[in-house]
Order: C-alpha cells, then structure tokens, then sequence
C-alpha cells in the first residue's frame, strides 16, 4: 500500500470509531475496583450523578451480606442500611448536609471490607438525588414520577485498570498503519564499499 492509501484507510477507520454512537449513560452509575484475597477483600465505589442540571446525589448504598463499611470520604457518614423498593442495603453513605455530588460530577473513596470467599463482580446499589423543591420528572426513578426525592438503582461495574478503550486501540493501529506505510515508501539507498589499499 502506498502512504496515500494507508491515510485514506486510517482516515476511514478514525471516521467510524468516532461515528460510532455512544452508549447511553444511566442516571446514576457505580463503578468499584477491587483488591485483597479470599475473605480479605476490599472494594472501592466511586459514585457519578447523571441525573440532570438540578439533582445532587445525596445519599446511596450497596447491597452485600458479608460486607462492612471501612470507607468514608469527608462530609458523608455511614448509614446503618436502606429499603428501596423492597431491598434491604446494608451498607450506605449519607451527605446530612444534602449537598451530594452534583450532576456530572463522581466521586470516590467508599470502600467496604468483604469477608466473602470470592471476589464479586457486581453489586446491586440504590441513589437517592435531591434538587431544593425541583420535581425529577424523567424515567429510571423507582420512587415513581414525578418526585422530589427521586430514587434509582442498578448494578455497579467493575473497573479494571490498564485496558484502553476501543478508540484508543483505533488510533494505535492507525498509527502503525501509517508508520508501516512510510517506512516502506521510503527509497533504500543501495550500500556502497569502498576499500583501500594499506
């Protein structure tokens, strides 16, 4: 292939990658890394608000029987459990101070101790949001529609570092195309000898 070609092709690649449409974004998503051994494990959670301009997550918890709180960041406290929707969740955080984590915005540092046997891969989690008298209207809130203090839940995902994302491996093929693709539209110059009589 000629570097044209392989421009071309790299530019037809980066054009599908990014026309690629993105995949919906729940209202309230929970990611966790995880780290220990057997009956010795530790799970981080951090905490994103997608819910809307207004609503500020206050208050949320993860559903796990063998588990125990051990992470608090500053302004939250430990909660002694939450029924949404039925289900008991016995580990929560609080803001008292409702100030939450506002919309579009994550944070992390709740950590929990699991005694488990094995490591778990999910947890199901609930969220409350609060917006200063600002009724949530839209869909995904199991405290029904519309609501002041408007509830969802879900399941976390597990983070794993290290691993680049489908655009990232789209741009480093790339790359190698077109490093590939000069290298080899490079002449080669013939190599000359010379000797001397000594």
């Amino acid at each position: 292939m000629t570097i044209r070609q392989n421009m071309i092709l790299g530019a037809a690649l980066l054009t599908a990658v990014a026309a690629t449409p993105a995949a919906a974004v729940e209202p309230v998503v929970v990611n966790h890394m995880v780290s220990g051994s057997a009956g010795d494990y530790t799970y981080t959670f951090t905490f994103e608000n997608h819910v809307d301009s207004a609503q500020r997550l206050y208050f949320f918890g993860i559903l796990d029987p063998t588990g125990t709180v051990t992470g608090i960041p500053a302004g939250y406290q430990a909660w002694p459990g939450y029924t949404v929707g039925g289900t008991f969740y016995n580990l929560a955080w609080l803001d008292p101070k409702n100030v939450g984590i506002l919309p579009g915005q994550q944070l992390g540092g709740f950590s929990i101790h699991d005694t488990a046997a094995t490591v778990q891969s999910s947890f199901q989690f609930f969220g409350y949001t609060y917006a200063d008298g600002v009724p949530y209207t839209g869909d995904q809130n199991v405290a029904g529609t519309p609501a002041l203090n408007p509830a969802f839940t879900g399941f976390t995902n597990v983070v794993s570092g290290g691993v680049p994302e489908p655009a990232t491996w789209a741009m480093m093929i790339i790359g190698f195309g077109l490093v590939n693709g000069a290298m080899r539209a490079r002449k080669r110059k013939p190599v000359r000898l010379s000797f001397r009589a000594l």
